[in-house]
């Protein structure tokens, strides 16, 4: 069985280089917008999330969230924000982590 669900992506290119994994949750100071590494980062600064919820700007810090719970502040904001694309369709068989 599978499911239709809508992904949107947003690559950040950011003022200074990062490392993330994938599955980190990064997510944005005041306008609470957040995503998960859809690759990983190794010391650069274009980090491509899926699943965003809200805007990212290029306004506000940047923080993670690892696979372990612990939050650590990037101390890097936005340079800029691209949107690859918006709520598009995909099937898939698992939901939140889960299979049905």
């Amino acid at each position: 069985k599978q499911v239709m669900v809508a992904i949107t992506k947003n690559t950040l290119t950011t003022s200074g280089n990062v490392t993330l994994a994938v599955g980190d949750i990064v997510k944005q100071d005041t306008s609470g917008a957040y995503g998960v590494v859809e690759t990983a980062v190794n010391a650069g600064n274009s980090v491509p999330l899926v699943g965003v919820e809200g805007t990212f700007n290029t306004t506000n810090n940047l923080r993670k969230e690892g696979s372990n719970g612990a939050i650590a502040n990037l101390s890097v904001n936005p340079s800029a924000v691209s949107v690859n694309y918006t709520n598009k369709p995909s099937w898939t068989s698992t939901l939140d982590g889960g299979t049905f």
